[in-house]
């Protein structure tokens, strides 16, 4: 599907936070900034009958480019808000998900993941914060359970307004293979290029990778992947100790008996 076929699905109004040109409000910022600095010059140079001609055309000019420019977009702030609001899904109900609490390990701690997905065929933005948007984010719960790890998964489309949930247990002596790998890319959208930090967790099981999370890189999240590892191993030589064990057992027994 091309992008342009995608940019018709969703909210107008969200749908113009990604594709909405900028031009005209980057001119009209370009024309107030331009108009202040006049005016402070206008102070120290008060003899320069231009300058305060020149400060009130563009102050009114570049306000209504930067308007037009809005008009009809969504903000950042209501974006942050559609993502909170939607990602919650991922989150830990303990009425609805007691008996998953039940099964909780003391080490290591749950770990809470998110991220944008950076993939080639979707819509981004950067904010006014620097941080590179897509029409895509990832939020994900991870629940060190007894006997399997939990992951409690929201995938909230942006443009759209929904959210589509998930719950996956996946027992360790299936778990392969689990890691954060990270990436360098530029990725491109409409005129616009960004470069992002395309970090994912990734877990492996079955001879197949069962997952790829978008995340953040942590310290902790390194530290959550370690202890599975490690405790995964544990629990692999003791159960192959324990047929040996038990082979030993019943070697014994016929001796005794003999």
């Amino acid at each position: 599907m091309k992008k342009t076929e995608i940019a018709r699905e969703g909210n107008a109004r969200h749908l113009k936070y990604f594709c909405g040109d900028d031009n005209l409000r980057s001119a009209g910022a370009i024309m107030m900034a331009t108009s202040g600095i006049l005016f402070l010059w206008n102070w120290f140079i008060w003899f320069f009958v231009l300058f305060s001609i020149l400060m009130f055309i563009l102050f009114p000019v570049g306000l209504v480019l930067f308007i037009l420019g809005s008009i009809g977009r969504t903000a950042d702030e209501d974006i942050d808000k559609i993502i909170a609001t939607l990602s919650a899904a991922a989150d830990v109900d303990r009425e609805k998900d007691a008996a998953l609490l039940r099964r909780l390990r003391q080490r290591p701690l749950p770990q809470t993941v998110s991220g944008y997905d950076y993939s080639d065929d979707l819509m981004f933005r950067k904010t006014k914060n620097n941080v590179v948007r897509s029409e895509i984010y990832y939020k994900a719960t991870l629940l060190p359970l007894e006997d399997a790890l939990c992951v409690l998964s929201a995938k909230v489309n942006i443009p759209c307004e929904t959210v589509e949930k998930g719950m996956l247990e996946l027992p360790y002596e299936d778990i392969e293979d689990m890691r954060v790998v990270s990436e360098r890319r530029t990725i491109r959208f409409l005129k616009r290029s960004f470069s992002v930090l395309d970090s994912r967790l990734e877990i492996f099981a079955n001879g197949k990778k069962l997952l790829s999370l978008p995340v953040k890189e942590s310290a902790a999240l390194d530290e959550f992947v370690e202890e599975l590892k490690v405790r995964k191993t544990k629990e692999m030589k003791k159960e192959a100790a324990e047929p040996c064990a038990a082979a030993s057992f019943c070697g014994e027994t016929q001796q005794n008996l003999n």
